[in-house]
């Protein structure tokens, strides 16, 4: 639902075109204030108040500043005061439960954009508004009214993408893909539409048609780093690596900072042969940004290790001190203790490798290399009743479809892609 822009931004707006004729909306820039500032207005608005309780000025800005201190008690309570006060027909009404939706209170807020909506049943903002809140409490059902009705008087392709995303959760997938779909024909030119419409057919398998919905988007957006990354993942999970490496590596150019471009590039390493010196490039001229990525260290440690195989007399020091960055960065990160007993082994160190494949199983159970890297050096280490054990654990882990849990795996983190 990339498309969708954050409830504080969309219900605000919304809140803008019905409430204000100003086109000023300054509660937005609300969250970029310091906690004392907000504090600061918050006093100041209870100053005007006990003066003349009634300020519906004074009111909205108490509660602007007790939902940003996330004082949702107190910020109920000046709501009630304010619906006591104004009318559904008054557009500061529908501040409120703009307000409210937009601090995920959709409890206190939904009640008063149903009254907002009997007064204005065709208003689209207030319509699509509510929607969105029903969509945040979970009441997907009531959303999927809610759009239908909006759809069939005002279809717009906005509307679209959240009922898509509304069907997803009521698990309609075919009518998910038919309303991403719709969004992107409606708006051919905007780039997230197309994203998400390409996600949802490679989450669902149809991976040539999101193979063909990706190259589309970076025909339209040829400097979208992100619709290169979809097009590499779609090409992964298609088993075509190298076509999948390229796309990714043009992704880089376009935005080297993609955090999540490196991660299938680390993925792609090993089955993309002859773009392998470009990926260990940028992975190089990454690494001087010391990016806040553990998955990058780990894929670049893993990289090194990898190259240092070809080496007579390899250097393991470098790709240690990576994995040794990417767990500063995440302690439980367990393919990263997978790694370093696997160097461990590499360098003769089997007591020492035990301690790191433990860590490994410690952290994901399910890591059947850890399980069957342990069971070597338990053999070797001369335990062959701890070694036959591990190995058994590792004969039925491996046994199960290690496939399909990588396929999910990647297409859950291009959901990164899509925020």
């Amino acid at each position: 639902m990339s498309a969708l822009i954050p409830l504080l931004l969309v219900l605000a707006s919304a809140c803008g075109a019905l409430c204000r004729s100003d086109g000023k909306q300054p509660w937005l820039e609300q969250p970029k204030l310091h906690f004392a500032k907000v504090e600061k207005s918050r006093q100041a608005a209870l100053r005007v108040l006990q003066a003349d309780a009634s300020d519906a000025t004074a009111l909205m800005s108490l509660l602007e500043n007790q939902l940003l201190l996330r004082q949702r008690a107190e910020a109920r309570l000046s709501a009630q005061k304010l619906t006591r006060l104004l009318s559904p027909r008054d557009p500061r009404y529908f501040r409120v439960a703009s307000l409210l939706a937009a601090h995920q209170d959709y409890v206190a807020a939904i009640p008063l954009m149903e009254n907002v909506q009997r007064e204005f049943p065709q208003s689209y903002e207030v319509n699509f508004n509510m929607a969105l809140a029903y969509f945040g409490a979970q009441a997907y059902e009531k959303a999927a009214e809610t759009l239908g009705s909006l759809i069939n008087h005002e279809p717009r392709a906005e509307a679209y993408n959240l009922l898509a995303s509304v069907e997803e959760q009521r698990q309609l997938y075919l009518q998910a893909v038919q309303a991403f779909q719709r969004a992107a024909e409606l708006e051919p030119h905007n780039e997230n539409y197309r994203f998400d419409y390409g996600y949802e057919l490679l989450r669902h398998q149809t991976t040539d048609a999101a193979i063909a919905v990706f190259a589309s988007g970076v025909r339209d957006f040829p400097n979208s780093g992100k619709m290169h990354v979809g097009l590499g993942c779609a090409y992964y999970v298609a088993g075509q690596y190298e076509e999948a490496a390229r796309s990714i590596l043009q992704s880089t150019t376009i935005d080297p900072h993609n955090r999540l471009a490196y991660f299938f590039l680390g993925k792609l390493y090993e089955r993309a042969y002859a773009l392998q010196d470009a990926i260990t490039d940028k992975f190089r001229a990454y690494a001087q940004q010391s990016p806040d990525d553990p998955w990058f260290y780990y894929n670049y440690g893993t990289i090194l290790y990898l190259r240092s195989q070809t080496d007579p007399h390899p250097d393991y020091e470098p790709a240690k001190t990576y994995l040794r960055k990417a767990i500063d960065l995440n302690p439980g990160f367990g393919e990263v203790y997978l790694q370093l007993g696997i160097i461990s082994q590499r360098e003769g160190q089997f007591d020492r490798s035990v301690g790191f494949l433990a860590h490994a199983i410690q952290a994901n159970p399910k890591l059947a290399k850890a399980h069957y890297r342990l069971g070597l050096a338990y053999t070797r280490l001369g335990q062959g009743d701890k070694a036959k054990l591990e190995f058994e654990v590792f004969k039925k882990l491996d046994s199960e479809s290690q496939t399909e849990p990588e396929r999910r795996q990647i297409i859950q983190f291009l959901v990164k892609g899509r925020l």
